[in-house]
């Protein structure tokens, strides 16, 4: 979700570089909070080629706002 929030979208190769997570686990990771809503996505034609687009919801950035302020006070 930190690099979702930070760009309108992301493919799997920038959130890969930025997490140091594998594509395969991006890829059950983005399932699961995409099952609450947090984030949509999708294959989307780019050129030649489909790739696979992920957008964060205003959902899922309000909800990780409100546990970066919640970890904030805790410490």
């Amino acid at each position: 979700m930190g690099c979702l929030c930070q760009v309108e979208e992301s493919n799997y190769a920038p959130i890969g570089e930025f997490t140091s997570v594998r594509i395969i686990d991006i890829s059950k990771t983005i399932r699961g909070i995409g099952e609450n809503e947090y984030v949509t996505g999708g294959k989307e034609r780019r050129q030649r080629y489909s790739e696979t687009i992920v957008r964060s919801t205003e959902l899922g950035r309000r909800e990780r706002a409100l546990l970066i302020r919640a970890l904030e006070e805790e410490s």
